[in-house]
């Protein structure tokens, strides 16, 4: 082992030692070394904040869930009632207030027996009536057939629809009735479109 002995004075002993051999006496020491082991750990704690407050964010998220699934359902009800609200609009625009009379007009040449399961009017599709007969006396097919010439024959009607037609019929034994299903299809004419 070496001993190593300064014989100079003490103002001059001081001038000589290094630098680094007086740093680890000072309070700079000290401090960088508590921050090395202070920033480690405020990053572990504020990695753990950030951790923690994701999952609670997560859990919040999960929570409110169903309800962002109730409310994706209304939004799809109201687009559905905002195209309703449009459709009809278009039917009751200026000078497409004749299809009421129309459709009285319709309701006075339907024979007994006759009757509409679904009515549909649509500029792509025209006017579609789907509908059953039933007629004891005669054939229920007579009934279609009369309501048809009598479609053709108003000028109330023709003046909107043309071309109406039988499109479907089917006949249907109930017990002693006969039931006749049918479906009859008409083109708009132009100005007559909802």
């Amino acid at each position: 082992m070496m001993l190593k002995v300064n014989l100079l004075p003490e103002r001059e002993r001081r001038a000589a030692t290094s630098t680094v051999e007086h740093f680890h006496r000072t309070p700079l020491a000290a401090i960088l070394a508590s921050l090395i082991f202070v920033i480690p750990i405020a990053l572990g704690v504020s990695v753990s904040v950030v951790h923690r407050r994701a999952e609670q964010d997560q859990q919040r998220i999960a929570a409110l869930e169903p309800k962002k699934q109730q409310l994706d359902q209304l939004q799809q009800s109201l687009q559905r009632l905002r195209g309703q609200e449009d459709a009809m609009n278009a039917i009751i625009k200026p000078g497409h207030d004749l299809w009421s009379a129309r459709l009285n007009e319709m309701s006075t040449h339907t024979p007994d027996g006759l009757w509409f399961r679904e009515m549909t009017l649509d500029p792509q599709k025209g006017l579609v009536i789907q509908g059953s007969a039933v007629d004891q006396k005669e054939s229920g097919m007579a009934s279609v057939t009369e309501f048809v010439q009598s479609l053709k024959a108003s000028k109330d009607v023709t003046s909107a629809v043309k071309e109406v037609r039988i499109e479907s019929i089917k006949r249907v034994q109930d017990g002693q009735v006969e039931i006749v299903q049918f479906t009859l299809t008409g083109v708009l004419q132009g100005a007559a479109k909802p």
